[in-house]
């Protein structure tokens, strides 16, 4: 008789709390035991559901005070605990003050995790667990996280301080359509590798580009390579929602023979998709003129 096999799976959910200071205009409020701390202060939590030692990304995240509410979803795959005020059969919360500071507070210690603990323990998974699941119960806690990840420099990038990864907001990162277009930035400009390097790599992308990432295409290469000067409106080239970046000293930048070269390639690579636009500025460009590295590489287009 064979052996019966289990196919059981492991569900945890871990919490993540902070003890905040309750302002002025709410001390004195009846605050239950389970949230209370000390005077003036209260706990409040958030949580992620792990299966098979990876966050649960389907999992639909509740509103909790302290047992789940039955009609409190967050939206996200994040769970929230605070001590909400509730409406009759404690299945809602409340729109008031209150609950709107509760849940601005937990949106905030969300993205203070996000970029701490929850980076170094869950990697992207993090970040993917922000995402919007389903129609949240009371929409202020998603609506906060989605302004903060639009807003705030909580974009971990390739730049480096103190051993850190510099932190930037959506809209100064880009994401290249293809890896000849990548590098012609600062790091600065681009997501960490960590990010990058796993099987979430593409919807960390889309989901960086939801919240204002830019793309770098072909446009934008082409824009950069004949840029002389910030939004450079004689360019035949328009980026149409595509990254318009520029060097700030252009013949600096482009006197550089590697970085010529790097565009060569770069241009070689795309050469099918080059089009009379994309010529004409090319062809036009001050550094083209004298740079045969480049010329030679237009020549071939």
């Amino acid at each position: 008789m064979g052996k019966s096999v289990s196919n059981k799976t492991t569900l945890q959910e871990i919490e993540f709390t902070k003890n905040i200071p309750v302002p002025e205009q709410f001390q004195g409020r009846e605050i239950p035991i389970y949230f209370r701390k000390s005077v003036g202060r209260i706990r409040i939590g958030v949580s992620l559901r792990i299966s098979r030692g990876r966050v649960d990304l389907e999992h639909n995240g509740l509103f909790f005070y302290p047992l789940g509410l039955c009609n409190g979803l967050t939206g996200t795959a994040i769970s929230v605990n605070a001590p909400f005020v509730l409406d009759q059969d404690r299945s809602r919360i409340l729109e008031n003050e209150w609950n709107d500071w509760l849940l601005d507070s937990a949106a905030d210690l969300t993205i203070e995790l996000l970029n701490g603990e929850w980076r170094d323990r869950f990697g992207s998974e993090a970040f993917l667990a922000l995402r919007q699941l389903s129609t949240p119960s009371n929409p202020r806690f998603l609506e906060r996280i989605e302004n903060l990840l639009s807003n705030e420099s909580c974009w971990p990038t390739r730049a480096r301080q103190n051993g850190k990864s510099v932190l930037v907001s959506a809209s100064k990162l880009t994401i290249p359509a293809q890896k000849e277009f990548d590098g012609f930035l600062t790091p600065d400009h681009y997501l960490d590798d960590s990010l990058y390097n796993t099987k979430f790599g593409e919807p960390i992308k889309e989901f960086a580009h939801k919240h204002g990432a830019m793309p770098f295409g072909l446009p934008s290469l082409v824009y950069l390579r004949c840029c002389t000067q910030h939004e450079d409106e004689t360019l035949a080239t328009k980026t149409f929602g595509d990254a318009a970046m520029h060097y700030t000293d252009y013949k600096t930048a482009l006197g550089n023979i590697a970085r010529q070269q790097e565009f060569g390639n770069a241009l070689n690579a795309a050469r099918s998709q080059l089009s009379n636009n994309h010529k004409i500025d090319l062809q036009n460009s001050p550094t083209t003129k004298v740079d045969p590295i480049s010329w030679t590489v237009l020549e071939q287009c």
